[in-house]
């Protein structure tokens, strides 16, 4: 009975994928015939249903089961195939709009970047007795009118927890849409490398506006710069490698 009902459920449709034993359900059931276990009616309906054992099987599915039980398959071919076949599966409209909003978002949360809640201070302030001002809070400077020590294009709110906290949020919103625009076109030849070399520029001038509003020490300046130099290199290398390798496949 609960054969059938699930059959009714399924309107006729039955799984033949394989379990972990690699059984198919009616392999099951001859195992338990042979143990002379009466499940001639179970049989009769998964038949009637077309249920096959494993042995008749088709040998090739487009399931991610079989991909991802094939002996020595790694952790990066599973993620790849997995994700290949999710972008497969997505349609050109939605690409495009998905596409769009993450274009926007990366828009916006840059210019929020460069242009801050609160504003940029517009001059340099150096006073000899910084020790005293910085120990005290933002509310405490407010209320005595005291301003702190800062350079001109940083951050009046910088030293607040609520800056923070926006700046957190602002960056996981920028480099999620990044690695959404990224994943969303195709990374092919020349034209894909560019997208992530372009991709990563991008980052950097992102992470060197948020230097510049928080004022950030002058070492972490030049290692920022000296970044997309190694960054360029290893994409160069990464493009002789894919081509050295297109190149064996077509001599084999």
């Amino acid at each position: 009975m609960a054969v059938s009902h699930l059959l009714a459920l399924g309107r006729g449709f039955v799984n033949i994928e394989k379990n972990l034993g690699a059984k198919t359900a009616l392999d099951i059931l001859d195992e338990q015939r042979r143990r002379r276990v009466d499940n001639s009616e179970m049989r009769d309906i998964l038949d009637r249903a077309g249920a096959l054992t494993a042995s008749s099987r088709p040998t090739v599915t487009s399931s991610h089961e079989h991909y991802l039980r094939l002996p020595g398959s790694c952790e990066r071919k599973k993620i790849i195939h997995i994700g290949n076949q999710v972008m497969k599966r997505i349609t050109d409209e939605r690409r495009n709009a998905l596409l769009v909003v993450a274009a926007l978002l990366v828009t916006v949360t840059y210019q929020a970047a460069i242009t801050p809640p609160g504003g940029l201070w517009q001059d340099d302030l150096f006073e000899s007795n910084t020790t005293d001002v910085l120990r005290r809070s933002p509310d405490d400077r407010f209320k005595l009118n005291i301003t702190a020590p800062h350079r001109a294009g940083s951050a009046t709110a910088r030293r607040t927890d609520a800056f923070a906290i926006f700046m957190i949020f602002n960056s996981i919103i920028f480099l999620s849409s990044i690695a959404t625009m990224v994943a969303l076109v195709p990374l092919e030849g020349i034209v894909g490398v560019c997208l992530v070399v372009f991709s990563v520029y991008l980052c950097f001038g992102y992470i060197s506006s948020l230097m510049i509003i928080t004022q950030a020490p002058d070492w972490l300046a030049r290692i920022v710069i000296f970044s997309p130099v190694i960054i360029i290199g290893a994409a160069y290398v990464w493009l002789v490698w894919i081509k050295r390798r297109r190149m064996k496949s077509e001599e084999e």
